[in-house]
């Protein structure tokens, strides 16, 4: 899907320039207040001919997962930042917004959130943690999705 997504907008951008025209899908997307931009993962941002697709065409970047607990945080003590901070220096470099995509999610939470005992235990944690990115990226970050899909399928 990630790859299917940047041959796309790779081909728009192709297009837009073969018509002469010098403005980019950011561009584009902008006069109707949308900001344009891409889901990328560390290793996206590693391959030059994506680097350029991304600086030239976006104007905001999502992690795919990097950012989401699991990953971030495997364990309550220790925090795994060099993927978030790679992708948000990338994006500084390139002035590209930095989306933080999500702080939780059910499906990518680490075992030791599901483990908790308590309310008051996973609230603690989960104020933490948010205290805690917050902290690291403060000024970095524009936008911060909090929780990804809190309901279930049935409302509830």
């Amino acid at each position: 899907m990630k790859t299917q997504n940047i041959i796309c907008a790779a081909l728009c951008a192709l297009a837009l320039c073969s018509t002469g025209c010098k403005k980019t899908l950011a561009d584009a997307a902008a006069k109707r207040g949308v900001d344009f931009g891409f889901a990328a993962s560390t290793g996206d941002i590693l391959t030059e001919s994506v680097q350029k697709i991304l600086a030239a065409e976006s104007k905001i970047l999502v992690a795919e997962n990097c950012m989401k607990s699991s990953l971030l945080r495997p364990n309550k003590t220790f925090c795994n930042w060099s993927d978030p901070e790679s992708l948000v220096k990338f994006a500084e470099k390139n002035k590209i917004t930095a989306k933080w995509h999500t702080l939780f999610w059910h499906e990518m939470n680490p075992p030791f959130i599901n483990q908790m005992k308590s309310r008051e235990e996973a609230q603690a944690i989960m104020d933490d943690h948010i205290a805690t990115v917050m902290r690291k990226f403060k000024g970095r970050i524009r936008d911060y999705d909090v929780v990804n899909e809190m309901f279930n399928e049935d409302g509830s």
